[in-house]
């Protein structure tokens, strides 16, 4: 009987099991959760964080599917070593484990990036259920949190640490808050919110370097200013994969993720996800899903076809409900956009070849169900009632990416340091100008 195990803690591992089981009910499948929890969706940790919802909310399944599937769930063993010739991974105890097959998504270890000298007690990626504990603790011990989002959930996180009656700043590297995801007229729409929770944000602007000694004390960012900050939340992250060596992990031409044709890991996905898929979607646009269900057809040996995932991301802002479906990156989309100050109300749609191929809603919960079908369904706006595609008289659609930068919202920059300044002197938060731009029609960001 073939022997199988899976080192991870997330969907992946989930999807891969999937694909093996369809195919191979006979092989002994363990899986390894090296967080000692069983797995569950990262992307929802903020909201773990703000109490919005319980950690077992986020399980991507209970343990009765385990049993179901029949795999033996690991949570109480610690992989320290994996010995790819022979077959074994080692246990912190000294114990174990053969397998014939391997696949290692992460090994519970995740790093800040995206900013230097960001290994620092204080720097957190709220990527693993042990930064919602520290956070959690070090949160009312510190002055100021600066936290660099990279999706939408984490700006849940910032309103939730504001609760502590401490200065939050959320810094962007966007022209908008997170414009590179929502578009420009929805981050505006999300950061005026912020704003009114007594949260600022930084635009146009980036943590280029993490300072203090083995302890946060400091960011710098990019245009060389240095803010105050004791707790810091980073969205990019790099998995340290700690348990095969650099060399046995290089990949070589061939099918496979690692120099052993019986070992995948998750690093180097995109090489295996480049030969599998479909014309028309992009390999880094596969889900975890995607990416487990490639690595179980390539254990099994058989072929599948896979599509992009339809994608869906909820939030909660106060009293701000959102809702993002489907794509919003096709260059040849029209953008339909309209804004209910009153109602706190923000609708944008994505139009392309007469079909709605992305939304951007924010407290427009009953619309939401209606849209994911069409969007979903490809579905031609010729058949859909006139509300789902409802603009001001005013408003006529415009090109993807062609607003206007008007805003009723302030934006905050904070220009290059002088080079005669010394760029080690902290400057006090407060001290930053602030630069209004008046209200005006609004704009699109996301």
């Amino acid at each position: 009987m073939k022997k199988i195990a899976i080192v991870g803690n997330s969907l992946m591992s989930i999807a891969a099991i999937e694909e093996i089981r369809s195919v191979d009910q006979e092989s002994k499948i363990t899986l390894f959760c090296p967080e000692g929890i069983l797995p569950y969706d990262r992307v929802r940790l903020p909201s773990v964080l703000s109490e919005q919802i319980s950690l077992e909310d986020i399980y991507c399944k209970a343990q009765s599917y385990f049993d179901e599937k029949r795999v033996n769930v690991v949570l109480n063993k610690k992989i320290v070593k994996v010995h790819p010739k022979r077959k074994r991974v080692v246990f912190e105890d000294k114990e174990q484990e053969p397998f014939d097959v391997l696949m290692i998504e992460d090994s519970g270890s995740f790093e800040p990036s995206g900013a230097k000298s960001a290994k620092k007690q204080g720097v957190f990626t709220l990527y693993a259920v042990s930064d919602i504990e520290e956070i959690s603790k070090a949160a009312p011990l510190c002055d100021v949190i600066v936290i660099q989002p990279n999706n939408l959930l984490m700006l849940e996180a910032a309103v939730y640490l504001r609760k502590f009656n401490k200065e939050v700043i959320v810094v962007c590297s966007d022209d908008s808050l997170l414009s590179s995801v929502v578009g420009k007229s929805a981050g505006d729409f999300l950061a005026k919110r912020l704003r009114e929770f007594g949260i600022r944000v930084i635009l146009n602007n980036a943590i280029a370097e993490v300072l203090g000694e083995s302890e946060a004390k400091a960011i710098r960012l990019k245009t060389g200013k240095v803010l105050e900050s004791q707790v810091i939340i980073l969205g990019e992250v790099k998995k340290n994969l700690l348990l095969l060596s650099i060399d046995e992990t290089l990949v070589e031409r061939n099918d496979f993720y690692t120099k052993f044709e019986d070992i995948f890991i998750n690093s180097a996905i995109e090489i295996l996800s480049k030969e599998q898929a479909v014309e028309d979607v992009k390999a880094s646009d596969l889900s975890l899903g995607d990416k487990g269900k490639m690595v179980g057809a390539a254990v099994t040996g058989h072929q599948q076809s896979y599509q992009q995932a339809f994608k869906k991301v909820i939030f909660s802002l106060g009293d701000l409900k959102g809702c993002v479906l489907g794509s919003l990156e096709n260059e040849n989309a029209i953008e339909y956009e309209r804004i209910d100050r009153p109602s706190k109300t923000y609708k944008k749609i994505f139009v392309a070849d007469n079909v709605i191929t992305g939304a951007v809603l924010i407290n427009l919960d009953q619309e939401v169900a209606q849209i994911e079908d069409v969007v979903k369904n490809k579905i031609n706006i010729s058949q859909l009632s006139s509300h789902v595609l409802e603009l001001d008289q005013s408003n006529e659609p415009a090109q993807q990416n062609s607003f206007q930068s008007n805003s009723l919202l302030e934006t905050e920059q904070i220009p290059a340091v002088d080079k005669q300044q010394n760029p080690v002197d902290m400057v006090a938060s407060s001290d930053i100008s602030e630069v209004r731009i008046e209200d005006s029609a609004p704009s699109a960001e996301y």
